[in-house]
């Protein structure tokens, strides 16, 4: 009880960090800020919330029937979109940024490097078959492939799930950092 408390005190932080991130992303009073810095910290936002929110959802999911089974699918679909937001949008417009800034860009792809290591998101890969058999793909044997799912280990989905959560945190993070950086001292 206490972890399900803990992560739904996680998420209802995420969610009004997040609509704070997306308010602020479009405000006049923060229009003194580049729009790409701005809308980059609402896109982590509110991408760390969105994985905190299918952490809830399928911890308070019902173990009767194939819901969990359906929101697995749900999950793995964001979990691969997020994954590629994070590599081909996310991390490069931060990089972008932090150049920008004079970041120690050795610092920055240390970190990067760390947070891959220590919450690898590649795992996502072992769950294509699901993902594009089964989740909202409907393939002609979808229900093959569900009662397969079903019957698969499900500690590799559990680590894939927290080392997205603990990535998204890190990245966020950094996300941060990088953006509250105003240069070297002259």
């Amino acid at each position: 009880m206490e972890k399900e408390d803990r992560h739904l005190d996680s998420v209802l932080r995420a969610s009004v960090n997040a609509e704070r991130a997306l308010e602020a992303a479009f405000s006049d009073e923060y229009a003194h800020y580049p729009e790409e810095q701005r809308k980059l910290w609402a896109a982590a936002a509110v991408l760390q919330c969105d994985v905190l929110r299918y952490v809830v959802t399928f911890q308070n999911a019902t173990r009767e029937g194939v819901v969990r089974l359906l929101w697995i699918g749900d999950i793995i679909s964001m979990l691969y979109e997020a994954k590629n937001w994070l590599s081909r949008t996310g991390t490069p417009t931060l990089r972008r940024i932090a150049e920008s800034k004079d970041h120690d860009m050795y610092q920055l792809q240390a970190r990067l490097r760390d947070m891959k290591k220590n919450h690898p998101l590649g795992g996502i890969d072992a769950f294509v078959d699901y993902r594009n058999k089964v989740g909202h793909h409907y393939d002609p044997d979808f229900v093959t492939q569900l009662r397969r799912f079903s019957e698969s280990d499900g500690s590799d989905f559990h680590a894939l799930l927290r080392n997205y959560a603990a990535f998204t945190n890190a990245w966020s993070a950094l996300c941060k950092e990088v953006l509250m950086f105003f240069g070297p001292e002259a």
